[in-house]
């Protein structure tokens, strides 16, 4: 019988003295824990589900700290968390051998629920059966923590007939997507770009695209309709930002060109489905939530900058119990003294997190490993011997943010992963996007992204990444204690001033705090359009109405009146005013086009960004084109000209660097004097920027004046990533416009975008491979690559792997390669 007993009656009584001492004590006694479990059972049997979850927490507690898994055999086996209880069987230490006719009915039952590598819980596998595909024009919302098999929704386009799309919200993340499906061994034709041309039989399409690549993919072919789309990290929907409005533009365009679309939003958190539907959009979204709680986090917290005393906080109660004081110091020692196996630090910004890396590695000695050894010797040679990251590695510490090598990303989650004297890795929030690593502990050590607090929901599904089910159920080594994930908020002087860590995690954690959806994309159907964001909307519905005239009716809606203005639109130029200046470009494009000139030359197409394009920014918005808007300085020209240069010469990573080094030694060189006799280099940054000048309050800029060799080798290899980045994704719009109109020599054009004009290699790249992979394929290995120029398929054989080995290729395009190997 359920009993009426609430979360919030019981705060109001002792339970808390109780509770208290179980909680901290690592062997309470059997007393207390008798009594708790005899509470655990009362609450299991509450309507209050906070309730009933805190009596499953009682019995995960219990069963980690005195070694009895009776009782939390028996709670997972009612509640239908069938992981627990088949690992439990599997380990009989832990629960005991029995034979009787129930123990194997039960056994015999959890068989319907594995699902090849895992057990399924019931609320996962019931999910699974109601996500039923095959009804045509169904929008499905699945809500489900972490771990909770998404990705293996996603997986499910191999088996669907009719070409099929997957959002992913970074490019990073397709080539990660493409290997999930690659290994499915199935007969579809996967795209990761664009350009690619579609397939003879279009059932078997599968995009894996950005929504950038898919809007353009749909102006390019106005006949393609697609019959399934998954969205994955969909919760992007709801912020206010270009990308997300671009996501919700890509929905609107699919969801217009077929009404039988069948959609799957993938999110680990949503309060409200009908929330993702973009503007237009009048349909019904069907809910599919997991509501399980499996994990049950371990809180604690310490202002390093005030008060220096340890606390637990149990987000079921929303009450602080102090352990001690703090006898750490620093922030490096308190993290070393306090981690885990494995543990994941979390910055808001890289160059706070790359910084912290290597303070941290000086806690620990070099670690004598041959595969690290071996590893650090191949990035060495891949990057610089002064590159931060080795320092780091010797030492069991990796950091992972934007601002690397993708290539060297992907190597770094394989070394963490894969090496069990690797600890930490330090990251920022490219860990929210998807991400999967090992970790038994997180430190939070910043509660920003951005400039904003991580909000409740951004905060859970940070914390979600730790003790990921694969590592709690894992076969061989699988541990229940990691159902107890240890979460670390620490004051540092990172987070913003005045932060109150117990109310911060009140405000996110809290299990009975009312928690909305806050959506903000102007283009989704439930955001209100008022005062404060109409002009944002006017100008997004302009700009879907000129990539599609078809989507909006009203007669008022502005539409380009030049193949200026259209095309601008079609490359997703925001940054003019399209409707005022387009009549002036096209003249001036005229001009140019009358003469028959074509820009063979780098700066020359820089020079005609700037006087065509960038100088007819209103001066209200040239605040918020400040990075665009160095273009229109000739320094700042000459600057992207050498970057163009190195792209078109095919220069490798290490030789940039070496450029790097040597461009800012001459700038050294002629380096002014201030007022007071001080000599300054001053270089941009970006968001490795230490100090704010020509008004902004923003830290952008670097003096190299005070830069030492090793700082500045690090340095170059941020830069070389971020502004390369800036290329494709900002001046690469400028160049596809001038292109349309044949105004730049066609190989300059191709090698500019791609490197290479050799179109074996653009084929390839366009497939998702590095540069430096590509070339290494095309001298040594192409035997083993099978490239089809009129289809663009690209087909990698596996024993390409066992050769390049062989070989002592470099480890970390070893490893990149394994991404694309599909037979």
């Amino acid at each position: 019988m359920k009993n009426d007993l609430t979360l919030r009656k019981l705060k109001k009584t002792d339970f808390f003295k109780v509770y208290e001492t179980f909680l901290i004590k690592k062997n309470p006694s059997q007393d207390r824990c008798f009594v708790l479990l005899k509470m655990a059972i009362m609450f299991l049997r509450s309507n209050d589900e906070h309730l009933r979850n805190l009596g499953y927490r009682i019995c995960v507690l219990y069963g980690n700290k005195k070694g009895d898994f009776a009782p939390l055999y028996d709670v997972a086996f009612n509640l239908g968390y069938f992981p627990i209880v088949r690992l439990i069987e599997n380990k009989t230490e832990l629960i005991g051998k029995e034979d009787s006719f129930f123990s194997m009915f039960q056994s015999s039952f959890l068989r319907n629920f594995e699902n090849n590598e895992y057990t399924e819980t019931f609320q996962q596998s019931d999910m699974k059966e109601k996500l039923d595909l095959s009804i045509k024009g169904e929008s499905f919302a699945v809500i489900a923590p972490t771990s909770y098999g998404k990705s293996e929704l996603i997986e499910e386009v191999v088996g669907l007939n009719g070409p099929s799309c997957i959002l992913v919200p970074t490019k990073a993340l397709l080539a990660q997507t493409k290997r999930r499906i690659l290994k499915k061994k199935s007969d579809k034709y996967i795209m990761t770009h664009p350009e690619m041309p579609l397939p003879q039989d279009i059932s078997k399409l599968v995009c894996i695209f950005t929504q950038e690549r898919l809007i353009r993919l749909l102006q390019e072919n106005e006949d393609i309709r697609f019959d399934y789309l998954f969205v994955d990290e969909a919760h992007n929907l709801l912020a206010d930002n270009d990308r997300s409005r671009l996501l919700a533009v890509s929905v609107m365009m699919m969801k217009h060109k077929n009404d039988d679309l069948t959609s799957v939003y993938l999110t680990p958190f949503l309060k409200t489905p009908d929330n993702l539907r973009a503007d237009g959009d009048d349909e019904n979204y069907n809910e599919l939530k997991i509501s399980e709680s499996l994990k049950t986090e371990r809180y604690f917290y310490c202002d390093l900058e005030g008060e220096n005393y340890i606390y637990a906080y149990d987000q079921y109660l929303d009450r602080e119990i102090p352990i001690k004081a703090n006898p750490y110091k620093g922030y490096e020692e308190f993290v070393a003294k306090v981690s885990r196996k494995k543990n994941i630090v979390y910055f808001n910004r890289p160059i706070k997190a790359q910084f912290f890396a290597k303070e941290l590695a000086k806690q620990y000695p070099k670690i004598e490993s041959n595969e690290l050894k071996e590893a650090i010797k191949h990035i060495k040679e891949f990057t610089h011997k002064d590159y931060d990251l080795i320092y780091c590695l010797e030492r069991g510490v990796v950091f992972h943010h934007g601002s690397m090598q993708d290539s060297i990303k992907l190597f770094i989650e394989y070394l963490y992963t894969n090496i069990k004297e690797m600890r930490f890795i330090i990251t920022t929030s490219t860990l929210l996007e998807g991400v999967n690593i090992p970790a038994e502990a997180m430190f939070i050590l910043d509660n920003r992204k951005g400039l904003r607090k991580l909000s409740p929901s951004q905060f859970k599904n940070l914390v979600g990444r730790a003790c990921r089910f694969s590592e709690v159920f894992n076969h061989q080594n699988g541990d229940l204690k990691l159902l107890e994930p240890r979460i670390f908020l620490v004051g540092t002087k990172y987070m913003r001033m005045k932060t109150k860590l117990k109310n911060f995690l009140s405000e996110t954690v809290k299990v009975d705090r009312k928690i909305k959806d806050s959506p903000e994309n102007v283009m989704l159907k439930n955001v209100e359009i008022d005062e404060s964001n109409q002009q944002k909307y006017d100008d997004y519905v302009d700009f879907v109405h000129n990539l599609d005239e078809s989507l909006y009716s009203d007669p008022n809606i502005k539409v380009a009146s030049t193949e200026f203005g259209k095309n601008c639109f079609k490359n997703n130029i925001f940054e003019l005013e399209i409707f005022e200046v387009e009549e002036e470009c096209q003249k001036e494009i005229d001009s140019l086009i009358s003469r028959g000139e074509k820009l063979n030359d780098s700066m020359k197409i820089l020079d005609l960004i700037s006087s065509l394009f960038l100088k007819k920014i209103k001066q209200d918005d040239e605040d918020r084109h400040r990075s665009l808007l160095r273009l229109t300085e000739v320094g700042a020209r000459n600057f992207y000209k050498m970057l163009l240069d190195w792209r078109i010469k095919n220069t490798s990573l290490k030789q940039m660097i070496w450029l790097f080094m040597k461009y800012w030694k001459e700038l050294k060189d002629t380096a002014v004097e201030d007022d007071d006799g001080k000599l300054h280099a001053w270089v941009y940054a970006g968001k490795w920027g230490e100090v704010a000048r020509e008004g902004s309050y923003r830290e952008r800029w670097v003096d190299i004046i005070e830069k030492g060799p090793v700082e500045l080798v690090n340095l170059a290899i941020v830069k070389i990533k971020d502004e390369f980045d800036f290329i494709e994704n900002t001046i690469m719009k400028f160049i596809e416009v001038l292109n349309l109109y044949e105004l730049i020599d066609e190989e300059i054009y191709t090698k500019i975008k791609y490197g290479t004009s050799d179109k074996s290699k653009i084929v390839m790249i366009k497939s998702g491979m590095s540069l430096a992979l590509v070339n290494l394929i095309e001298s040594n290995y192409s035997k083993f690559v099978n490239v089809d120029s009129n289809s663009e398929i690209v087909s990698v054989s596996n024993k390409i792997e066992t050769k390049m080995i062989e070989n002592g290729e470099n480890i970390v395009l070893i490893n990149e390669v394994r991404f694309h190997i599909s037979k």
